[in-house]
């Protein structure tokens, strides 16, 4: 049985927490359901926790109003942040990893945020942001049950959790019932409902890698956001029906890139990448065709000339990849949508008085997704959707798509609707917004 200790946390409260295995790195490993001496029922559990500690010391912390942790102390705006950092210091942790699930990922983003110096990696595994969470239909349902029956609610939600594992719910219901009130977990849900994860990732800047479930309750577009705006972030999804870690089979390739991305190791498994959401551009000339055929060759790819040094110019100044041009084009990728939303309206005000004396504008087209990497090129319906889109531009537009607008939502972007349009060669009909910008 493992020992268990117990930190301060900056209220008083008392935070109990485990501390087991050895190696060069240290993880804080933290998620709402934890029982820490009651797991014996839980071979899976048991051999997660294994499987972690092995490669390296691993803390696991019972969240306040749980367990043998302080059962009537609040959880305060910063959530479980300040009992995070209880832990490190008690355990004498000046740089630490940390790992996240679910209603627990806000915390761990909040701890990364505010210290830098000690957050050396985080994986944020089912990221779940409060004004999100807050509007899904299920999790409204079960809201409504919570205001009647706290005990029931707790219930319906580890069944969303454990997915087709009905045979675990009876067990992971007792442990909640062991370790929480319905009360108790009512109040958690509540104050995580209110907490807007997205104000508390300005400046993290620690490697992160977010694993999303496509099969889960809330979907992937948060955390296709959050890697949008963090600075060092990756995005590894995958595809089970429950939602913990530690019901994943014991062979599961996405487990093994976990582990390898929290030790600094490549991944274990071809199959498995941590693919990075990009936000990818397209721009062409309107006019262009008109003006070569006025200057002739010679004297239209001077003009041109000036358009790449524009272009490729307002890409470095916006942490821009060039995948490549296309005669009076270009196609670029960008890891965050802020930067390429920057970058087009850089774009547009450079040549909003012409390219080399020609009264040329730019039309630009802006759309996020997971495209296929080849040959340092990209492919896929997010790249094809892109460049529909500039397609769709006037010139001196930028159009962007939906998905778009909602990764740089809070950011300061204004944007005018520009309807629901038809995208050949997509099969859905997509809403697309115009950028507002000002010469």
């Amino acid at each position: 049985m493992e020992a268990i200790h117990f930190a301060k946390s900056a209220d008083g409260a008392r935070i109990a927490y485990s501390d087991s295995g050895q190696g060069d790195q240290s993880l804080i490993y933290a998620r709402t359901f934890t029982a820490l001496g009651q797991e014996t029922d839980f071979p899976e559990v048991q051999a997660w926790n294994a499987r972690l500690s092995s490669r390296m010391r691993l803390l696991r912390l019972e969240m306040r109003g749980s367990g043998l942790s302080e059962r009537e102390a609040a959880i305060g705006e910063d959530l479980a942040a300040p009992d995070i950092l209880a832990v490190a210091d008690a355990a004498g942790l000046q740089r630490f990893s940390l790992m996240a699930v679910g209603s627990q990922t806000a915390s761990a983003l909040i701890v990364a945020k505010r210290h830098p110096e000690r957050v050396e990696r985080s994986v944020i595994w089912e990221f779940v942001n409060g004004g999100t969470h807050s509007t899904n239909r299920q999790v409204r349902a079960q809201v409504a049950v919570s205001d009647i029956d706290a005990d029931a609610y707790a219930q319906l939600v580890v069944r969303g959790l454990v997915g087709d594992r009905l045979d675990l719910l009876p067990r992971w219901t007792d442990l909640i019932r062991g370790t929480y009130t319905g009360e108790a977990f009512v109040r958690a849900a509540a104050v995580l409902r209110d907490h807007d994860a997205f104000h508390d990732i300005d400046h993290i800047t620690c490697p992160t890698l977010v694993v999303a479930n496509v099969n889960g309750n809330y979907g992937v577009a948060d955390s296709q956001r959050l890697v949008s705006q963090l600075n060092s972030a990756s995005l590894l999804t995958h595809k089970f029906p429950h939602l913990f870690p530690e019901l994943l089979p014991a062979d599961a390739d996405v487990l093994a890139a976990v582990v390898d991305f929290l030790t600094g190791q490549s991944p274990a498994s071809p199959v498995i990448s941590q693919t990075s959401l990009r936000t990818l551009l397209f721009t062409d000339l309107e006019g262009h065709t008109a003006m070569m055929s006025r200057l002739g060759d010679a004297k239209g790819r001077e003009v041109l000339r000036e358009h790449e040094r524009i272009t490729r110019e307002a890409l470095a100044a916006h942490g821009g990849q060039e995948v490549k041009t296309m005669g009076d084009g270009f196609m670029a990728s960008f890891g965050s949508a802020q930067r390429a939303l920057e970058c087009a309206v850089a774009l547009q005000r450079a040549v909003a008085g012409g390219i080399g004396g020609e009264a040329l504008r730019i039309r630009a087209g802006i759309n996020a997704g997971e495209p296929i990497a080849e040959d340092d090129d990209l492919f896929g319906s997010s790249v094809i959707a892109a460049a529909r889109i500039a397609g769709k531009a006037a010139g001196g537009q930028v159009l962007v798509s939906d998905v778009v607008r909602q990764l740089v939502a809070g950011k300061g972007f204004l944007f005018s609707d520009a309807g629901i349009q038809e995208l050949k060669g997509l099969e859905e009909p997509v809403r697309l917004w115009e950028l507002r910008w000002e010469a």
